[in-house]
């Protein structure tokens, strides 16, 4: 119960950030997310989506991410399923991704339990 509401927090708190972010370029007009590890943590988000068209990478299926803290940005797609696992250090880790104004988030204090979010 304690992780749901830091995660729900984190979501709320984290959303604002990752919309006024974008990952990298033109090519990142999908979702967004925003990864929150209050205490520190580190962690990282492994997303997967339909193949989807890159000027200069051609065609991608996947984004990971290794990272402590906060980190804010946009996937290439808004349809995405996503894992969170926390790789060390103190604190729950958490993440949102946002379709449509509408964040889905969860989270997670266990390592060996990542935190899974789909979007369609």
């Amino acid at each position: 119960m304690r992780v749901a509401l830091i995660v729900a927090v984190l979501a709320v708190a984290g959303v604002a950030q990752a919309q006024a972010t974008r990952q990298s370029g033109e090519a990142y007009q999908g979702a967004h997310f925003a990864v929150a590890a209050p205490g520190g943590a580190s962690w990282r988000l492994n997303c997967g989506f339909p193949p989807h068209q890159m000027a200069g990478t051609g065609t991608v299926n996947r984004f990971d991410l290794d990272g402590q803290g906060r980190a804010a940005g946009r996937l290439p797609t808004y349809r995405a399923w996503c894992t969170l696992t926390k790789t060390g250090g103190e604190g729950p880790v958490g993440f949102a991704l946002v379709k449509d104004g509408t964040p889905t988030a969860a989270g997670t204090n266990d390592p060996a339990e990542p935190a899974r979010v789909e979007i369609y």
